[in-house]
């Protein structure tokens, strides 16, 4: 990445530490503040800590970045087996790890950002179910602030977090819910200060559409991510596509599948609820509030990079 690495030189050295947490993750030949869209001070850190500690040596990057993969889904089969048992969670860890979906995360180190913030999230997930003591919330509020600090999509683990303490831990909810406070009124005011607190990354097509359009676009792009997640074929690093006017092909079909879809899911809840144990449909409801968050979080209500 030439703007952010390469040719970047503030983030050659974690003596600029401070600058990554003032500015964004571009150098734009200012040597007082690093400028761009993006508030992903982790991430910059990271990268001055292996220029610093290898050079501009690829390898390093790669095999930081591939290990926090493989750690990644190692905790998330350590977490899953709480609520589901081993042999199935050992069976989803093996898939999130080789899934073609995630590719880009392992191998393309611009996307640093996304292999930390799972990897610090799922960690903090892991020490919530691991650990039960009123102490052991530090050590989670500890791992969510990272995550946080390395994208924002690090909000929806400590939106889980919430979830999983008020489920199955409800007298610990309160006391986590005000450590929560600290990190997230953080990187509120950092970001705004260092890049706003809604910039505009310019990504594709989607920036101009307004609400609405962007709507529009929606059930397509939900129904996209269903089909890569079940065939993911024709993979890319971007997608441009928009539907801005209402047609059967671009927006009434893929509605009425993502419709079906939801219909399906809340029959299985309907039969679960009514067959199972307790403990069981809330394991169900909380996985379908982690998977409709994910969902809602990337169809592009707010314009998003790539």
């Amino acid at each position: 990445d030439l703007f952010q690495i390469v040719n970047n030189p503030t983030a050659h050295s974690l003596g600029n530490i401070g600058q990554f947490f003032t500015g964004g993750t571009f150098y734009v030949d200012n040597p007082t503040k690093l400028g761009g869209a993006y508030y992903r001070p982790l991430m910059t850190t990271t990268y001055a800590a292996l220029y610093a500690t290898f050079g501009a040596n690829p390898i390093a990057f790669h095999a930081v970045q591939f290990l926090l993969c493989i750690a990644s889904a190692y905790f998330l089969y350590l977490f899953l087996r709480y609520p589901i048992g081993i042999t199935p969670s050992l069976g989803l860890a093996l898939v999130f790890l080789v899934h073609p979906a995630n590719s880009q995360v392992a191998f393309y180190i611009p996307a640093m950002q996304d292999a930390l913030f799972f990897f610090f999230g799922i960690l903090a997930m892991w020490s919530l179910a691991r650990f039960r003591s009123d102490a052991s919330l530090f050590l989670t509020i500890g791992l969510l602030t990272l995550s946080v600090f390395s994208k924002e999509s690090g909000l929806l683990f400590a939106g889980m977090a919430l979830l999983f303490l008020w489920l199955w831990d409800r007298p610990r909810f309160v006391k986590f819910l005000g450590l929560l406070a600290v990190p997230l009124v953080a990187r509120l005011t950092l970001k705004a200060n260092a890049v706003g607190l809604n910039p505009n990354p310019s990504g594709g097509p989607i920036d101009s559409l307004g609400l609405g359009e962007r709507l529009l676009t929606a059930p397509s792009i939900m129904l996209f991510y269903v089909l890569k997640l079940v065939w993911p074929w024709a993979l890319a690093s971007q997608y441009h596509w928009t539907y801005p006017d209402f047609t059967l092909t671009g927006v009434a079909r893929p509605l009425i599948a993502d419709l079906s879809i939801v219909a399906g899911v809340m029959f299985v809840g309907h039969k679960v609820r009514k067959f199972g144990s307790q403990s069981r449909f809330r394991t169900f409801c909380f996985f379908g509030v982690w998977a409709a968050l994910g969902l809602l979080a990337h169809v592009q209500l707010i314009p998003l990079d790539m």
